[in-house]
């Protein structure tokens, strides 16, 4: 198999893969173009040729060409695998014979399976289900999208799925394992732990059921209303979302997501004809989850229940989003409905408009929060200000801070220069700064302490690596592995050196990698892929930039020693070693001499 990976990417060149997705231009010995994987305005996606690897300096998604199209089309390397030999012309050879951890998760997913069609054959076919297919019915669902989510019931007994499980060859551990049952504490007996409740089967990305959610049909003060399989080695939470092995073409044909929190509100909103939706499943959102999304489209449009948890748990999940590279749009419910559940169900006309013109996250909030308000009330413009403001100084782009800074003046019937005022005072974090970070001189120049002295070492090695070969062996002279001293980066140096003074007219940088330790080969990866702006192609800005840099970094050497030096010159001056006190003087005169220099 690992040599038919190497023939796919003999044959598949990654800058080729990638154009057919996203416009590349050349830019000194890489590719750059937009980012496909998040919204930017500036390239920051950065494709090298010589290594066959690309890399978002934006959203730090990288890889190679599988890595690519995983991303791209969000599958599997399997799949990603498959639709890459069949591009390349290579018959791939049937896969090893699968591992015991293979096997294992084999006859999980197997009890799961058989599980789900236990439940379902209850629900639509067994006296038992009548009473679950009845409150389903009740709640607008139909035998067709009963059919299509595979929908269930677990009937209250205490074993009847463990007992039917254990008919069909299945060990207890294996059915725990699973999540599906639980060895009491009180009589050491084995339970189904789902009884009496509707069942949701989880799917994965490729159909196969990984797990469950249950609700009660008779609600009771002990037992929580929903239950959901416990962590497996299956099934993680965190990185699930329900109707996503449904809505994943869609998702992709659409260019968002529409996230929704319950089972319920996702299955109303499919049977609707909203196919790009998902489900949290009542769970908090988590990084993972939008990196799904995130895989297919740039952006998601949040439906979440108008209560007050409802509102926080947008506020917390839009941070997450952005934090991710995604654009967050919001949908707001329709008047008198409750979640997105209800507004299929009863105001399907209103909500299609609202899920077809969704508003901006910072357009909803301002709405949210300053449509009652009085030019006269004072009170309620500072409860307005104290809940707008802090989300508006996350605002990145100036002139959609600027459009909102006007409007709030607006509201509150104040000068903007008081908006301003306000809005400056705060302290938020901003990401602009590292995204105009592209490494430079002048951006070193800035940076103080050890920080500085490792970012002139990835530097001057990046443009060693990338500038002219001619001007690098002139300069590579000029440094010793003491400048690379007690840095991950001192292997790449010593490497570049030696590739340097076997050659005489170039290199090929694939050189340079080889034998590298994995961090080292990292860093390696992301020099390589490093945005060098002007000084891709101006050999005079070269020669200037590089000379710099290798003196700055020679400065920070001499400093560093300078520092050993004074050290030993005070412990000789308390053990009165007047010899030495000389020789290490003569020394510390050299060195500054040198930092003069």
């Amino acid at each position: 198999m690992a040599n038919e990976i190497q023939q796919i990417k003999d044959k598949i060149d990654i800058v080729g893969l990638i154009s057919q997705y996203v416009p590349l231009k050349k830019s000194g010995r890489n590719y750059k173009g937009l980012c496909p994987f998040h919204a930017e305005k500036t390239p920051s996606f950065m494709v090298s040729p010589e290594l066959q690897i690309f890399k978002c300096f934006g959203c730090s998604e990288g890889g190679d060409i599988f890595a690519f199209l995983m991303k791209r089309e969000g599958l599997e390397f399997k799949e990603a695998l498959e639709e890459l030999a069949k591009r390349a012309g290579v018959k791939l050879s049937s896969y090893s014979a699968p591992s015991n951890e293979d096997q294992r998760r084999g006859r999980l997913l197997s009890a799961l399976s058989l599980s789900s069609r236990f439940y379902n054959y209850l629900l639509t076919e067994h006296p038992a289900g009548r009473v679950a297919l009845k409150y389903l019915s009740g709640r607008g669902l139909t035998p067709e999208t009963i059919k299509k989510f595979l929908l269930g019931f677990a009937p209250n007994e205490p074993d009847s799925l463990t007992r039917f499980l254990q008919k069909k060859g299945f060990s207890l551990p294996e059915i725990t394992e699973a999540g599906l049952a639980f060895r009491s504490d009180r009589n050491n007996k084995f339970f189904d732990r789902f009884r009496g409740r509707v069942m949701f089967p989880l799917f994965d990305s490729r159909g196969q059921v990984i797990g469950f959610s249950g609700r009660l049909i008779k609600e009771s003060g002990d037992a929580p209303k929903y239950l959901n399989s416990p962590e497996t080695p299956v099934f993680s939470k965190s990185r699930f979302l329900f109707g996503f092995n449904l809505a994943r073409p869609f998702i992709k044909k659409a260019g968002r997501a529409v996230l929704v929190e319950g089972q319920m509100d996702l299955i109303s909103n499919v049977q609707a004809g909203v196919e790009n939706a998902v489900a949290t499943s009542g769970t908090a959102l988590t990084a993972d989850q939008l990196k799904m999304i995130k895989k297919l489209a740039p952006e998601v449009v949040f439906c979440f229940d108008a209560d007050e948890a409802g509102q926080k748990a947008l506020e917390r999940s839009v941070e997450l989003a952005e934090a991710e590279g995604l654009t967050s749009l919001v949908s707001p419910l329709p008047l008198g409905v409750k979640d997105p559940d209800e507004a299929a169900q009863k105001k399907l006309a209103e909500w299609q408009e609202s899920l077809a013109k969704p508003l901006s996250f910072y357009d909803y909030y301002f709405n949210l929060n300053t449509a009652n308000l009085l030019k006269s009330d004072a009170l309620g413009k500072k409860r307005a200000a104290d809940k707008l403001l802090p989300i508006l100084s996350k605002i990145i782009d100036p002139l959609q801070k600027a459009h909102f800074v006007k409007k709030l003046a607006e509201s509150l019937d104040l000068e903007e220069r008081f908006v301003r005022e306000a809005l400056d005072k705060m302290v938020v974090p901003s990401d602009r700064a590292k995204a105009e970070d592209r490494l430079s001189y002048r951006v070193i120049e800035g940076l103080k302490g050890p920080k500085r002295a490792e970012t002139l070492r990835r530097y001057v090695l990046c443009l060693l690596l990338r500038f002219d070969f001619s001007l690098g062996k002139r300069y590579i002279g000029k440094l010793a592995a003491k400048d690379f001293a007690g840095s991950e980066t001192q292997p790449i140096f010593t490497r570049l050196k030696e590739v340097y003074n076997e050659r005489e007219r170039s290199f090929d940088p694939l050189a340079v990698k080889t034998g590298l330790a994995e961090e080292p080969a990292r860093i390696f990866e992301e020099l390589m892929l490093s945005d060098l702006g002007e000084f891709e192609e101006d050999k005079g800005l070269q020669e200037k930039e590089l000379g710099a840099v290798a003196a700055e970094l020679k400065k920070e050497t001499l400093k560093s020693e300078v520092e050993v030096l004074l050290a030993e010159i005070r412990r000789a001056e308390k053990e009165n070693e007047k010899e030495e006190l000389k020789s290490l003087q003569v020394k510390l005169n050299n060195l500054y001499q040198k930092l003069k220099d």
